[in-house]
């Protein structure tokens, strides 16, 4: 029997009104904290940056607020992390969607450490001690940052987006609160939520999936199923918010499978053409299982019966096949676009895309179907 490791919060709060607990989580881990979250703009109808400042005013926390852009680049960390060591930071708390929290994750490492995040990106540095602890706080459901060990920095000067991975991003603690993504607008609550049906998919169907990862992927592909349509059409639905907080840190969980060929040409084509991470998932994840549906079929039609398809007395090919129907129904419902072209990438872009992926992703080894150049251009060339 093969062996595999798991990463994971040392604690989750779940439930409505969890954020109240940020005070006396704070206090167990220090006493001034880095609060790490959108740039002044992104929350100013909500007020919940200034909500949690107060929470931690009232037990005695001192706050240094840090905003970042989204998909944060390598000078947003490098910034951030020196002035967290100035302001003699002891934690870092990290609120908002999965730029907020993957930026967190990083400043909170390389506060403690030398070099800039592009070292340890590139390979040049290694990570030797842990960082600060960090206080994940995530406003949507989708990325499952708050989950993982992973942190996504965009380095313009290579002209990619790359992953930073390391078992000390994992964050101590997590608030699972749904009424913090009450104020997320429909478009961004359905990419967002199709990201973490990605995750869950990709990492079920993972050439490392193990039981751990495929109990949490398969219930939370359930919960997305069951819950997305109903968060973008009813923004203060709480029980589907909750629901799609839950599944989205399921989701996160499960990718200790790690992820396929979706977010393989997902990265370079948002360090290519500025498309947002989830909103490129959603056009690429169809085309990728149904060219992998003959590498996983089992698992495929299992996924496709967690999505609501009625897959019983059907031979095990055509009950894989409907994961691609349920995963076209799902688009439709929410509302995404469909093509690449639809959303500003060219023709032109396709070949830069390719140059980036051979530099930036090609260790990416657990998509069922082996992934070489020709799928890569196949898949493209499908989802443009």
């Amino acid at each position: 029997m093969s062996s595999y490791m798991i990463f994971s919060p040392r604690k989750a709060i779940v439930g409505a009104g969890t954020v109240q607990y940020l005070g006396s989580e704070t206090l167990a881990l220090g006493h001034r904290a880095f609060l790490v979250t959108y740039r002044p703009g992104r929350f100013t109808a909500t007020g919940i940056p200034e909500e949690v400042r107060n929470l931690l005013k009232v037990v005695g926390v001192d706050v240094v607020c840090y905003g970042v852009e989204p998909e944060p680049g390598i000078a947003t960390i490098d910034e951030g992390a020196q002035r967290c060591r100035e302001a003699g930071c002891d934690l870092v708390i990290g609120l908002g969607g999965g730029s907020a929290l993957d930026a967190a994750k990083a400043i909170a490492l390389l506060t403690k450490h030398d070099g800039s995040i592009r070292d340890y990106q590139m390979g040049e540095m290694k990570f030797e001690h842990p960082g600060l602890p960090v206080i994940a706080v995530p406003t949507t459901a989708g990325t499952g940052s708050e989950a993982t060990k992973v942190s996504v920095i965009t380095n313009k000067d290579a002209g990619v987006k790359k992953s930073v991975s390391h078992p000390l991003m994992v964050p101590e603690v997590v608030l699972l609160d749904a009424e913090l993504s009450f104020h997320l607008p429909p478009q961004l609550t359905a990419s967002t939520g199709f990201d973490a049906l990605s995750h869950a998919l990709e990492s079920y169907v993972s050439l490392n999936a193990t039981p751990f990862s495929e109990g949490l992927a398969l219930r939370a592909l359930e919960l997305i199923g069951e819950n997305l349509p109903r968060a973008v059409i009813h923004g203060a639905d709480l029980i589907a918010r909750s629901n799609m907080l839950i599944a989205s840190y399921l989701a996160g969980l499960s990718l200790n499978a790690g992820v396929g060929a979706a977010h393989i040409l997902a990265q370079p084509i948002g360090a290519v053409t500025g498309l947002s991470h989830s909103d490129s998932i959603g056009i690429l994840l169809p085309h990728v299982v149904r060219a992998n549906l003959d590498y996983s079929p089992e698992a495929y039609r299992r996924a496709a019966a967690a999505l609501g398809e009625k897959v019983h007395g059907l031979d095990v090919n055509a009950g894989a096949a409907r994961i691609v129907r349920a995963l076209e129904r799902l688009l439709a419902e929410i509302g995404q676009l469909r093509r690449l072209r639809d959303r500003g990438v060219t023709e032109a872009d396709l070949d830069d895309i390719l140059e980036v992926t051979l530099r930036s992703q090609m260790h990416i080894k657990t998509n069922p179907r082996p992934v070489d150049i020709d799928l890569l251009r196949c898949l493209l060339q499908e989802a443009f």
